[in-house]
């Protein structure tokens, strides 16, 4: 069994690589992935776990449910969808 980890290093480039790793994973999860230049948040296809996107000081942020907006003041734009990047 392949760890996601080492599932992006088998893979071509970065977007591509997260695309091809996530193809290759079953289950329930939302995953948050940072890196130097962005940030990205994933969850699985049939949507089983919450991710929602929110804004603030001019930066976006993502939480596993809207509370953690409340709880730091950002601003909720909208829930990430299954399956989406």
């Amino acid at each position: 069994m392949f760890t996601l980890l080492g599932l992006l290093t088998r893979s071509r480039a970065s977007r591509t690589k997260l695309i091809d790793a996530l193809g290759q994973v079953s289950g329930a999860y939302s995953l948050i992935f940072l890196f130097k230049d962005k940030l990205i948040g994933v969850r699985d296809p049939r949507g089983f776990r919450p991710l929602c996107l929110g804004a603030l000081n001019g930066s976006y942020v993502l939480a596993s449910e809207t509370c953690a907006l409340d709880i730091i003041q950002a601003h909720y734009i909208r829930d990430i969808e299954p399956e989406r990047l």
